[in-house]
């Protein structure tokens, strides 16, 4: 098998109870940490034969619609709290939502409406100064991707993170 690393974004409830119901069809029922409780039809579907989920997993939604149950341990170690405004996620993953076309920023900073977001590339022909004085009139650049910072007073510059902002944990989703 090939190794990958994950980097969607789920929707996921801590399991708080469960239950089966033994009937012709094994039917269970999950307490979630939200109050929402979810009916499992076919228990047996729902996890491996090896593994029966316990107090403390996780009820994990993919886009469109499919559910899986997910070991505490493997979910906490493959995810972090992703949600508007709040800060509670590191560099990592703060630059794979800035690649999915989100805008970031720490709650450390000092300004507000100050984020950080993808400029996607672009390919363009020189024909204005300051790069007229370095290319000739016509010369086809290739502008790379690259991530901007909106500034306290609403300018755009080109930004790199310090040591400061690679190692924080008060990154948020900017909506």
């Amino acid at each position: 098998m090939k190794d990958f690393a994950c980097h969607k974004r789920v929707k996921a409830a801590q399991i708080r109870l469960f239950c089966v119901e033994k009937t012709d069809q094994d039917h269970g029922y999950v307490i979630l940490d939200d109050g929402n409780i979810v009916k499992l039809d076919v228990l047996a579907n729902w996890h491996r034969p090896d593994y029966t989920p316990v107090i403390g997993d996780y009820i994990v939604e993919y886009e469109g619609g499919y559910r899986s149950i997910s070991p505490q341990k493997v979910f906490e170690d493959g995810y972090e709290t992703v949600e508007s405004g709040h800060k509670a996620f590191g560099f990592d993953t703060a630059l794979r939502l800035i690649k999915d076309g989100k805008r970031v920023a720490r709650e450390g900073w000092n300004g507000k409406n100050m984020f950080v977001f993808l400029v996607n590339g672009v390919v363009f022909k020189v024909n204005r100064p300051p790069l007229l004085g370095i290319y000739s009139h016509g010369t086809e650049i290739n502008y790379l991707p690259h991530i901007d910072m909106r500034t306290a007073d609403g300018k755009i510059v080109p930004w790199l993170a310090s040591q400061t902002d690679l190692l924080a944990h008060d990154w948020g989703v900017v909506e």
